[in-house]
């Protein structure tokens, strides 16, 4: 049973029947209702600014309102969409950071006020009861009780009202020196949040309850997370969570990594079974566990400096205090235009030349690190020894001049590895992103660099030919990659081009290890040719978004890309979109969709390994393996693995590709 509840807006409903004010049924009910009246409003916009409320006030004009003070540097703002926009330019020459929240109206304000009558009969058809549990109110920041959680009233000023969460943590925070929290979803930004507080001390805990990586185990995570509240003496009695477990004594002292040697002795005269048994001298070890468990653990190094400031680089930038140098950029909410944002801040404060893409490269404090760390040391020309060791370390499979060199098209994905690397190359939209979660499956056995198009910074017109495409890469392959062999793949777009590659690489007499494709149309297979960017955008979100495809025919390239995200933005569907989405994007896909349908692929004597998809697509061929059978002559291998054209490539199914691949290295090495 927890001692406290605290919700953030909406939140608070949940936490009041949690309590007990009123059932689960009821509060289904009263949030459809509210959702019911919401929608009868004009529609408006919400923003979040870093910023406090005695520089923010002066800005709020016309019909703006407070509509929650969240920290002391983060305020949210809710208005009309025009009063909105004004705010966001006008934080924009103050050099205030600002983020749109991906909200349809504009909660906690004044334009809300039309529905405030209805909703309070809504509530009074409830049966509203006194909390049994305590839980803060985000309209007065304090305990609930004491404002009559019970009656209606309450109900329509925490709609209407600002939601005063910083009150309320800080209130939970000054009343217990030592405090478990547990935030429940799939993230941590109220625990971030709570981390801001001055109030926040080493005696408080936040932890979360769901996964925000998609390959988190949720089973492991929560026997993790009851692991950390056993720990915080959190948890009172575990025989509630399984009734016929038994505890369980282990010994005081770690279990030693230590081999023995155990000497072999005949069995006796008369011995049962005949033959050798084993004999154990248990004396010698006891010394040695008796001298490990009296030694005390030791603490915890304090991170090198460099690592320090890239970690509170991630904290500033992501608003998040409760993180550590293993925490990764994209798992912790980022996304890659805020990693573009990342990167310009780290080329500002190290001077240093760094590719937008960086944080990709290095999605860690930790990873990102050591790349600078030998930057450093590279650029300025001290400690020589150590720059080459870390180079050694980073660029393993590369020879050491190749290390220092600057490619336009190669991102590096997974630098470590002993094995043969792995070459990816880009998808119809241009981007390598596309091949994360292969790249976690594929662990660190194999380096793995993935080659990005051209024309994604919409400074180069992107490739309009397959086979041009493929000679610009090679020419970088071949720094990475003198001798060969390497094993070259790619998905859909990608696998053609991957093919071209191969085709070419082994036309210089270097030896490709393995040929893989991943449902890689051709000849006589391809898809619906998309040539505009309407179809283009049909295709990517036309079944999740109520578009009006005349309407967006009659646009500009940049309205278009407004109008998309904003159906997205009312559809309350933030990550529906690619995170690369724009005009490049667009503009790279016709390119690459024209050189898809131009390439005419010549026969290559080299085994092919081919991944085909289990469920159809309305726009993509039903058998896209049948041209590479004739090209490879019959020398190929095809795995049908579950998922379409798309889903095939991502958690959990690209685990099996992964899996395949793993199999046919191990069988050639």
């Amino acid at each position: 049973m927890p001692s406290a509840l605290l919700g953030h807006s909406l939140g608070e409903y949940v936490a009041a029947a949690l309590a007990g004010v009123f059932t689960l049924e009821e509060g289904v009910k009263i949030i459809a209702e509210r959702g019911r009246l919401v929608q009868q409003l004009p529609q408006g916009d919400m923003i979040s600014l870093e910023t406090d409320l005695t520089q923010l006030k002066p800005w709020l004009e016309g019909d703006l309102d407070i509509a929650g003070i969240n920290s002391l540097k983060s305020i949210v703002v809710s208005g009309s969409r025009e009063a909105v926009h004004r705010l966001k330019l006008r934080a924009q020459q103050e050099g205030v950071r600002s983020k749109r929240l991906f909200t349809s109206h504009a909660f906690h304000s004044r334009m809300l006020d039309p529905i405030l009558d209805e909703f309070r009969s809504v509530m009074r058809q409830v049966e509203l009861k006194p909390p049994n549990i305590p839980f803060l109110s985000n309209r007065h920041g304090d305990w609930a009780e004491k404002y009559g959680p019970d009656q209606a009233d309450y109900w329509v000023n925490h709609l209407r009202g600002p939601v005063h969460f910083a009150d309320c943590a800080a209130r939970l925070l000054q009343e217990e020196a030592k405090r478990t929290f547990l935030e429940v979803w799939p993230g941590f930004v109220l625990s971030s949040l709570m981390h801001s507080l001055n109030e926040f001390t080493k005696g408080h805990k936040t932890l979360r309850s769901l996964p925000t990586g998609s390959d988190e185990d949720e089973v492991r995570r929560f026997f993790s997370l009851l692991g950390k509240f056993w720990e915080e003496n959190a948890l009172s009695d575990l025989s509630k969570l399984n009734p016929s477990a038994r505890r369980l004594s282990l010994p005081g002292y770690p279990f030693e990594k230590k081999s023995y040697f155990v000497p072999r002795a005949v069995a006796p005269p008369g011995a049962k079974g005949g033959g050798e048994i084993l004999r154990v001298a248990t004396e010698k070890a006891a010394p040695q566990v008796k001298q490990k468990a009296a030694t005390k653990p030791q603490p915890d190094k304090p991170l090198p400096k460099l690592e320090q400031e890239t970690l509170q680089l991630w904290k500033d930038f992501l608003q998040q205090d409760d993180l550590s140098v293993q925490d990764d950029f994209f798992d912790l909410g980022g996304d890659s235009l805020m990693a573009i944002q990342l990167a310009a801040q780290l080329e500002k404060k190290f001077k240093l030349p760094l590719s937008g893409h960086v944080i990709l490269q290095y999605p860690t404090p930790a990873k990102l690190a050591a790349a600078l760390r030998e930057q450093l040391y590279k650029d300025t020309g001290k400690t020589q020894r150590q720059a080459r060791d870390l180079r050694q370390q980073l660029y393993k499979p590369i020879e050491e001049s190749q290390s220092q060199k600057s490619f336009q098209f190669v991102v590096p994905l997974q630098q470590q590895g002993p094995g043969t690397p792995i070459f990816l190359f880009p998808t119809g939209g241009g981007f390598v992103l596309y091949y994360r979660d292969f790249v976690r499956r594929m662990g660190e056995e194999q380096p793995i660099f993935g080659f990005q198009a051209r024309g994604l910074d919409g400074k180069e017109p992107p490739f309009e030919r397959i086979e041009s495409m493929a000679s610009a890469f090679i020419e970088e392959l071949v720094q990475l990659c003198p001798q060969g062999p390497c094993i070259i793949g790619g998905a859909s777009f990608g696998g053609m081009v991957g093919y071209e590659v191969a085709r070419q690489w082994v036309e210089l007499g270097r030896e490709v290890e393995l040929l893989f494709l991943i449902d890689s149309p051709g000849p006589g297979q391809m898809p619906t040719r998309f040539d505009n960017n309407v179809m283009i955008i049909q295709e990517l979100v036309g079944d999740a978004l109520n578009l009006n495809l005349q309407e967006l025919s009659l646009m500009s390239a940049e309205e278009q890309v407004n109008y998309v995200f904003e159906k997205a933005r009312l559809a309350n569907l933030p990550n529906l979109l690619p995170r690369e989405f724009g005009i490049p994007f667009l503009t790279v896909t016709k390119a690459h969709m024209s050189a898809m349908f131009a390439y005419q692929p010549q026969a290559l004597n080299q085994r092919l390994l081919y991944f085909r998809h289990s469920e159809p697509l309305q726009h993509y061929p039903s058998h896209p393996e049948r041209p590479w059978v004739d090209l490879s002559q019959g020398n190929i291998d095809i795995r049908t693995i579950p998922g379409n054209h798309y889903t095939m490539n991502f958690n959990p199914h690209v685990n099996w590709i992964v899996q395949e691949i793993k199999r046919q290295i191990s069988l050639r090495s």
